[in-house]
């Protein structure tokens, strides 16, 4: 039997508290044994009321529909499903079986995670591209000087990254090595009204990983041995005023890219040895 002590305890009481996902931890029949402060947030029910109950009862109620948990129970594997609440929200739930060691269902833990921002986001852009005239193939923007092209489709990325300057949008670019993700960012920086502030690229693959944090959060003085006496400044710190291009970021260890996400998601952060957020 496997003994817990009180650091686990509550290093999973954190992990509940702080996920930006909503977390719901059942037995194999369906009880709720646990569940993420933020289940009210996306459920708009207290998690303190749901910890007992099964599943099949909030899903009947119109509270967890369809139950992921219920169909991980069926099929005995890990399920994916699309649900929407009774405020409207659009949410993506994923849920996977523990067994113990006789091959039973011990466990559902299932992640829950609010789509609506980017359903919407998502259609906004479609209706968008549909009521754009397009414009003839391989015409080059004239009014861009410091990138050369003649793709119609880097033309378009181009009237996007216009359309979404004005915003404090974060904006994802995707494509092969060398294809001028870099060159796309600082025209990003220089239509928007960050412009005057400053450009900030940061090469995440060539980061250890052992200091990442404290290079990109920063930390206070004090925060931990063979550091400087007056703390650090992080990066994030450092590109206060403009944008943080943070390049290779898919190269980072899963658990980095999800504390980046945290930030990205909440526009707060804390420097390592800190109880204030930034």
């Amino acid at each position: 039997m496997a003994i817990y002590s009180r650091v686990d305890q509550q290093m999973f009481e954190a992990i509940l508290e702080r996920s930006s996902d909503n977390i719901v931890i059942t037995d194999g029949r369906g009880y709720i044994l646990s569940a993420s402060t933020n289940f009210y947030r996306i459920y708009g029910i207290p998690f303190q009321e749901v910890i007992g109950k099964r599943v099949d009862e909030l899903e009947k109620i119109d509270i967890l529909k369809p139950s992921v948990t219920l169909e991980v129970i069926r099929q005995r594997r890990e399920i994916q499903v699309m649900q929407t609440t009774t405020a409207g929200l659009h949410v993506m739930a994923v849920g996977f079986p523990v067994f113990d060691d006789d091959g039973n269902i011990a466990r559902v833990v299932s992640f829950s995670r609010d789509m609506t921002d980017f359903n919407l986001l998502q259609q906004e852009f479609e209706a968008l591209q549909k009521s754009r005239v397009q414009p003839p193939e391989d015409t080059p923007d004239d009014n861009v000087p410091q990138l050369v092209y003649r793709s119609h489709v880097l033309g378009e990325v181009v009237r996007l990254i216009r359309r979404i300057s004005g915003s404090d949008l974060s904006v994802l670019f995707l494509g092969e090595s060398g294809v001028g993700k870099t060159e796309l960012a600082r025209f990003a920086h220089d239509q928007s009204r960050r412009k005057d502030g400053p450009f900030i690229d940061l090469n995440c693959a060539a980061i250890p990983e052992s200091i990442f944090e404290s290079e990109i959060f920063g930390y206070e003085a004090g925060a931990f041995s063979g550091t400087d006496r007056k703390g650090k400044e992080g990066v994030l710190e450092a590109a206060y005023g403009g944008p943080l291009f943070l390049d290779e970021v898919g190269e980072l260890p899963a658990s980095l890219q999800t504390k980046l996400l945290k930030v990205l998601q909440d526009g707060e952060y804390r420097k390592l040895g800190s109880t204030k957020n930034l």
